[in-house]
């Protein structure tokens, strides 16, 4: 079993795309231990040629999208499966979301005001 972690605010991929890409991907690479391909960033003009993709799971519409945003703030939308009053206090309720810096993004959230660094935690 692998003893790496990598840790990163997933919101950063999506919000911060150029800046994230460019600071991670020498990173992923030496992470993963694979050579990078770029074709991964380009999922959605290679869409056509892949014939295996469900039509029926939920992610198959993501990755139809260049970059996809939508459910970083869904989750508190009217149609969310979440209590309105949980998704006004969890933020500010949660020991761990405070500690990672999310009790601050607001509702719906603004991932603008996530800190730049996430805190290590030992366990």
């Amino acid at each position: 079993m692998s003893t790496r972690l990598f840790y990163r605010f997933v919101e950063e991929l999506p919000h911060f795309p150029t800046t994230w890409l460019s600071i991670c991907i020498r990173l992923f690479q030496a992470f993963l231990g694979i050579p990078w391909d770029p074709v991964v960033l380009q999922h959605e003009a290679v869409l056509t040629n892949l014939t295996n993709l469900n039509p029926f799971e939920p992610s198959t519409k993501q990755i139809a999208n260049k970059i996809y945003t939508d459910s970083l703030t869904q989750w508190t939308g009217p149609d969310s499966v979440l209590d309105m009053e949980f998704i006004q206090t969890a933020h500010q309720e949660s020991r761990l979301l405070q500690l990672l810096g999310y009790a601050n993004v607001g509702n719906p959230p603004n991932y603008d005001t996530l800190p730049s660094s996430i805190p290590i935690f030992r366990f």
